[in-house]
């Protein structure tokens, strides 16, 4: 077998790539089931707060999906196709954390139209799938949904930028 140059120089084996796709399976199967926990911990908290109390082992389901998130980022940027489904991801994240607190301040003002309550049950289901997960975090900062929301919105930026810097590194990096 002979080894070209491209493999010398880029590190790019056959096996080692099976290897890193199976290693990604792995890392999305534990983002899956990291999510899910966060999710079913935080869960009441986020729904009842500030009357539920948030307590460590909230906390600890957040950090242990936002570690998973991160690593999962971090090996996703090498595929075609898997970065696009992480920025729409990301993009749908920082949509959803400020037309929470778009609707939360706007129904606080104009209780009185149907129109806009209609409109603000749309917050629910966004703030429910894209907040809820990571709602163990605000033990630490301790502020009403509809910040912690854009909290949640700034981190799915965060994560935007930095997998387009490091994506955009590691690009030219191979040439």
């Amino acid at each position: 077998m002979e080894i070209s140059k491209h493999t010398i120089l880029c590190g790019n084996d056959l096996s080692k790539s099976k290897e890193g796709r199976r290693m990604k399976i792995k890392i999305g199967i534990l983002l899956i089931i990291s999510y899910l926990i966060a999710f079913v911990i935080n869960f009441l908290p986020s729904m009842k707060y500030p009357d539920a109390n948030i307590n460590l082992v909230n906390l600890l389901a957040t950090i242990l999906l936002l570690g998973v998130l991160i690593i999962f980022t971090n090996k996703m940027r090498g595929t075609k196709r898997s970065p696009k489904l992480l920025r729409i991801f990301y993009i749908f994240g920082i949509i959803a954390g400020v037309l929470v607190l778009v609707l939360k301040m706007l129904e606080d003002y104009t209780l009185k139209y149907a129109i806009l309550d209609i409109i603000a049950s749309i917050q629910y289901p966004l703030y429910v799938f894209f907040t809820t997960p990571f709602f163990g975090a605000n033990m630490l900062f301790n502020v009403n949904y509809a910040t912690f929301a854009v909290f949640t919105s700034l981190f799915y930026m965060l994560m935007l930028v930095l997998m387009g810097i490091v994506g955009n590194n590691k690009v030219k990096s191979s040439i």
